[in-house]
């Protein structure tokens, strides 16, 4: 996962050396800008989650997800890849759902600022 070095979530992975990756249903793109927020540390706030057994969020309205610890970092300018190890997932919602791509939203995986 490539994350933009000036995010929150950055220099929290690499605290952690944990990160967890949601898996959208389509008709949750408005969901989207809740991380699109100007405070990103309040980007949860209004969401309902419970935490994996890693303790990372996990969105009740995602259809599953996968917890990574992380094995190793590259440099690419202005992103750090990180790349990690799956310790833990599910599948939350097991019908046939149609999961959210950059295409629903745009393209445009960030707010303005």
């Amino acid at each position: 996962m490539a994350i933009r070095k000036n995010r929150l979530a950055h220099q929290q992975i690499l605290e952690s050396e944990a990160f967890c990756i949601n898996v959208l249903p389509k008709e949750s793109v408005d969901l989207i800008r809740q991380f699109k927020i100007a405070d990103w540390k309040t980007k949860f706030d209004s969401l309902n989650y419970k935490l994996s057994s890693n303790g990372l969020p996990v969105l009740d309205d995602c259809v599953g997800y996968l917890d990574f610890s992380l094995e190793s970092t590259i440099d690419t300018g202005d992103h750090t890849l990180f790349i990690g190890r799956i310790k833990a997932g599910s599948i939350i919602k097991a019908a046939e759902t149609i999961t959210l791509s950059t295409t629903d939203h745009g393209g445009i995986y960030r707010g303005s600022q």
